[in-house]
């Protein structure tokens, strides 16, 4: 499969409110390559200060899949540098450059005021585009723009990336006055409208999108909770309680109990924070569930029942957890230490601790999965 080529293209004239264009660029950067090895396949490059007489030749020599232009606009055109001063592009123009130039572009996303306005009307000549929103601020649109290019890079359609990211958007609580808008433009056998999706009922309905929110969120704490906790704090834990088994030293009893404590430390807020957010999860996730299968759209019950179905997995392994915890807890008297019957309950619910924390981090994934399926598959 050929490279996708990405075009980052800006102009902030003189007389024009400075824009960080370089931050934006940066932050694209960061969204492809926290999807590598996939993002290899992607090919950003950039020019900066354009100029209107260097349009033609800078899609002809770079010819690009996607335009991202970073600038100031109004809503019949965008601003160019002409010799270090402003200068209006008509749209009616920037369209034939797509047309008779660009023709193999495929998206344009518009970083301007009045992006929307120039999008839906670029986007009658190239497959799709997306704008700004006038209001948006900078660091939500770099936000869009990061998480948008790292679901490209990951392989998702433009709709499937653009949704994605009005997900992000959505868990950040931004306003959705300020959401960037998509359009779709010419008819194109390889750009299905989201209208299509079968999980389109969740972005029409308030009441059942924040259900789906709800418990997007929940799986995503989740997951995060017990990758952070599983990557280093219990497997330091383990590596400490075998060097005290095999050898009950001083040294190696104060080693394991400040192993112990730094556990505590990462995990205690992590379930603090958990527990705020999610009070009375037991009821509230399975009655939000019941409640994403109550529309039309049948054919996407038998995933919100395997949802079911992860998330009572994933309570019964949450509940064992937080048992073999209170179990290590209660064993953990210095005074004890030596006992050979505290030496086996405290080894056992430390391997049960790290078995269940495995089991929720690949249950929650599971579950976060499902519910992408509900919202994007066809």
């Amino acid at each position: 499969m050929p490279n996708i080529k990405i075009l980052f293209l800006s102009a902030v004239p003189q007389g024009r409110p400075q824009l960080n264009v370089g931050r934006e660029f940066a932050k694209i950067q960061e969204g492809i390559q926290s999807a590598i090895p996939y993002g290899n396949f992607l090919e950003l490059s950039s020019v900066w200060d354009v100029r209107p007489d260097q349009l033609t030749n800078i899609f002809l020599r770079h010819d690009p899949d996607i335009v991202h232009f970073s600038g100031h606009g109004l809503k019949n055109g965008l601003f160019l540098d002409k010799n270090g001063q402003s200068k209006l592009v008509n749209i009616d123009v920037l369209k034939q450059v797509f047309k008779n130039v660009a023709d193999k572009t495929k998206l344009v996303v518009l970083n301007t005021c009045h992006g929307e306005d120039q999008a839906n009307a670029i986007a009658e000549v190239v497959g799709c585009a997306i704008g700004m929103p006038g209001n948006i601020r900078d660091s939500i649109a770099m936000q869009f723009s990061a998480s948008f290019y790292r679901n490209i890079a990951f392989g998702c359609s433009i709709q499937k990336a653009f949704a994605i990211s009005i997900v992000d958007l959505k868990l950040l609580e931004v306003n959705e006055n300020t959401f960037p808008k998509l359009f779709i433009g010419k008819t194109d056998a390889g750009l299905a409208t989201l209208e299509k999706r079968r999980g389109y009922f969740l972005l029409s309905d308030n009441k059942i999108w924040e259900c789906y929110v709800t418990v997007l969120a929940f799986s995503k704490e989740i997951h995060h909770m017990f990758q952070v906790l599983g990557v280093i704090p219990l497997q330091d834990l383990i590596s400490r309680f075998r060097a005290l088994a095999v050898e009950p030293s001083d040294i190696n009893q104060e080693s394991f109990h400040r192993s112990w404590i730094n556990y505590r430390k990462e995990s205690n807020p992590l379930f603090e924070i958990f527990s705020s957010k999610f009070p009375g999860y037991e009821a509230t996730i399975p009655d939000a569930l019941t409640k994403l299968k109550t529309n039309k759209v049948s054919n996407i019950d038998d995933l919100v029942e395997q949802c079911r179905v992860h998330f009572f997995n994933i309570k019964d392994n949450l509940d064992k957890y937080k048992e073999h915890q209170f179990k290590c807890a209660a064993y953990m008297d210095p005074i004890l230490i030596s006992d050979i019957k505290a030496n086996k309950e405290i080894g056992a619910s430390i391997q049960n601790l790290k078995q269940f924390s495995d089991s929720l981090t690949v249950a929650a994934d599971d579950f976060l999965r499902k519910l992408i399926k509900i919202l994007l598959d066809e």
